[in-house]
């Protein structure tokens, strides 16, 4: 996977699903490789709009993205 494919992602929003099911709006900030799941991509999100704090990586599958 190219690096102009995973910045396609980045600086976009979307809703993030935890695996307990909490939905919440994020930011994309940045994207790579799953090194352990070939052809799939993390990325790091943050809480969208000053909502909360923090960031995580995450699979990309998780993420609704905004269209």
């Amino acid at each position: 996977m190219k690096a102009s494919d995973l910045m396609q992602y980045v600086n976009k929003t979307g809703f993030y699903t935890s695996s307990v099911g909490l939905v919440f709006p994020v930011l994309i900030v940045d994207a790579k490789p799953t090194p352990y799941n070939a052809g799939s991509v993390s990325v790091r999100i943050k809480p969208a709009d000053n909502t909360g704090s923090g960031y995580a990586w995450v699979l990309l599958n998780s993420i609704n993205l905004n269209k």
